[in-house]
């Protein structure tokens, strides 16, 4: 594997090389923890903040991840092989059953994945793998299944072809071996080819009678469809439709001053009837597809550039064997990878939050670089207010969103009480957010990590279910030092409000603090 035996400190001569590589690194099959990983020379690990894997060695043809202590976190078991020659290697954890992957990151991904983006892995503490799934749908559905093993080694699909609305067919494995059933509704069913002729929206009433009637047939398809919530005690995630990237309304509509409705306006109202129907089943949850190819960008994932408003499919090539036409990927550059890594990482994301894995039930905030820009004991109770441009306030509003599901939140910080209170009015403009909006402040000269612990006391929260928002990197080592089990944020402020309000660990659901 290495040809290198054994390596502490600067290496004679590795191979493969690992040290001038930046890294992917996360549980097998899951989500990376970070895409920023480097294993210098030296020995340290950087790009990666977390006390289990502080330094590396290689014995015995093995990298070994080390802690801040010396203690063995990981070994490498084997060589992960990747068609485009990146560097892969396979990981077993020291203490837990669990495999991970260290993988070299590919150039275009430096920084945040579009996945890592939509659906934050930094709370997560156990990986949700899929082994699993059986997806019944259209060619998206069929893409899925397709590309389910090379996204997400290990996990393994079935796929019923489903055009038009029917009742579904038995499955062909035993129930108990599906993690989840995914279903994608095909809106060529839906909204049949009438939309096709597009001089028909010049017609009164025609665009209002389609609608209509799609609705009437995405009833009955659903109730198709979700038959399937029957077979047993199976989550059911269900995908919307994509709505088309322009509008195409008829001219005569502008010339005569009406407002008239085009396939998109249809298809934003089904996705709103879509979701009504799916919140009737207790185990069925939305994929908001939609959502995610807007974030890639459209015009890399979805084929109406090329095909009917109604087809709602991924925009790829591998179809079509017109050896005279230029290859598709000349003039568009598909995202297909990145729209099934979101697409399946959406798939996990969701899974999470159904059977509540690693939830959060309270988020405790800093003062100082956390919750206003700057540090407030060097503000004169006279002096100027404090510049907020360009500071992220939006953490704000994200305190009131997560108390309006059921996640208690509290401050954390050293100094006086009094002060603190007489600086705030001036601080936090407008007043979006006042102290008496937490459930409980610790605002005094205590040490940060006996605060943390009356703050979990007082809220009956283990501190395993508690996240802490620092910016000082020092307190957040101390905090966690004293709570190997807490959670912790603020490195970087510009993340906090993305990763605690888009995190599947935060979606409560859970009986709040009080």
């Amino acid at each position: 594997m290495l040809e290198t035996k054994t390596f502490r400190g600067a290496p004679i001569r590795i191979h493969p090389p690992v040290t001038d590589r930046v890294w992917a690194f996360g549980p097998l099959g899951g989500a990376p923890l970070t895409r920023t990983l480097m294993l210098c020379p030296s020995g340290r690990i950087t790009g990666y903040a977390h006390e289990a894997a502080r330094f590396w060695r290689i014995e015995n043809h093995q990298i070994l991840i080390l802690s801040e202590t010396g203690t063995l976190s990981w070994r490498t078991i084997r060589r992960e092989p990747r068609k485009d020659g990146r560097l892969a290697f396979a990981l077993e954890h020291a203490t837990q059953d669990a495999l991970f992957v260290l993988e070299e990151a590919p150039p275009e991904e430096a920084g945040l994945s579009d996945a890592e983006f939509l659906f934050p892995p930094e709370l997560e503490r156990h990986p949700t793998v899929l082994r699993r799934v059986l997806f019944i749908g259209a060619s998206l559905a069929a893409l899925c299944h397709e590309q389910l093993g090379t996204h997400l080694p290990g996990a393994v699909s079935d796929y019923v072809e489903y055009e038009f609305s029917a009742p579904l067919p038995d499955p062909k494995a035993p129930l108990a071996d599906y993690d989840a059933i995914v279903i994608q509704p095909p809106l060529r069913a839906v909204l049949e080819d009438g939309v096709i002729w597009a001089e028909r929206f010049n017609a009164p009433g025609f665009a209002a009678i389609t609608l209509a009637q799609a609705k009437a047939r995405l009833e009955t398809m659903m109730a198709h469809l979700l038959a399937c919530t029957e077979w047993g005690n199976i989550p059911v995630l269900v995908a919307n439709f994509m709505v088309p990237q322009m509008r195409t309304l008829p001219v005569a509509g502008h010339a005569m001053g009406q407002r008239l409705f085009d396939p998109g306006d249809i298809v934003r109202s089904l996705n709103m009837a879509l979701a009504g129907i799916i919140a009737r089943y207790t185990q069925a949850r939305l994929l908001d597809v939609d959502s995610v190819a807007g974030v890639i960008g459209k015009r890399y994932v979805q084929d109406d550039t090329v095909y009917f408003h109604s087809h709602n499919g991924a925009l790829f090539q591998d179809w079509d064997d017109c050896a005279t036409t230029p290859a598709i990927e000349t003039t568009y550059a598909p995202k297909r990878a990145s729209l099934m890594r979101c697409l399946f990482r959406q798939m996990v994301w969701t899974l999470r939050t159904i059977r509540h894995n690693d939830p959060v039930r309270a988020v405790v905030f800093g003062l100082d670089n956390s919750l206003w820009r700057g540090v407030a004991a060097n503000m004169a109770p006279d002096g100027p207010t404090p510049r907020q441009d360009g500071w992220p306030m939006g953490v704000w509003e994200a305190i009131h969103v997560l108390k309006g599901r059921g996640i208690a939140v509290a401050l954390c910080a050293q100094g006086d009480f009094e002060s603190m209170r007489a600086l705030w009015a001036r601080i936090v403009t407008p007043r979006f957010i006042q102290p008496d909006d937490f459930a409980c402040l610790r605002i005094d000269q205590a040490p940060v990590q006996e605060s943390m612990a009356v703050i979990c006391t007082e809220l009956a929260v283990p501190p395993e279910q508690v996240v802490l928002v620092e910016a000082c990197p020092t307190r957040r080592a101390l905090a966690q030092a004293a709570l190997p089990r807490l959670r912790v944020l603020g490195a970087d402020p510009y993340q906090t409000r993305r990763i605690l309000l888009w995190s599947a660990e935060t979606q409560g659901g859970t009986a709040p603090a009080t």
